[in-house]
C-alpha cells in the first residue's frame, strides 16, 4: 500500500490517465487500484480536472477501490458534469 508521501506519484499516475498512449492509460489506472484507499483524496480532485478522460478514469477508479467516502464525490461529479 502507498504512504501519505506518495502523494506525488498518485498525482503522476492521475495525469497519465491523460495520456494519448491508452496502454500507459490502462497502466496507470491498474497502478492505482493497487494503491488503493490512499488515492482517494487525489481522484477526488481529479473528478473536477478539465480533461474528460482524467475525470472518467478517476471516477471508475472510485468505483473499482469502493470505498464508502467515494459516493458523495461521485454523486457530486455525477450530477455537476
Amino acid at each position: 500500500m502507498s504512504q501519505p508521501s506518495d502523494s506525488q506519484h498518485i498525482v503522476q499516475l492521475i495525469r497519465a490517465l491523460d495520456d494519448p498512449n491508452s496502454d500507459k492509460r490502462e497502466a496507470a489506472a491498474v497502478e492505482i487500484l493497487e494503491i488503493g484507499e490512499a488515492a482517494l483524496t487525489p481522484l477526488f480532485a481529479a473528478l473536477q480536472d478539465k480533461s474528460w478522460r482524467v475525470r472518467y478514469y478517476a471516477a471508475w477508479a472510485l468505483w473499482q477501490i469502493g470505498h464508502p467516502r467515494s459516493v458523495e464525490p461521485l454523486v457530486h461529479a455525477l450530477l455537476h458534469d
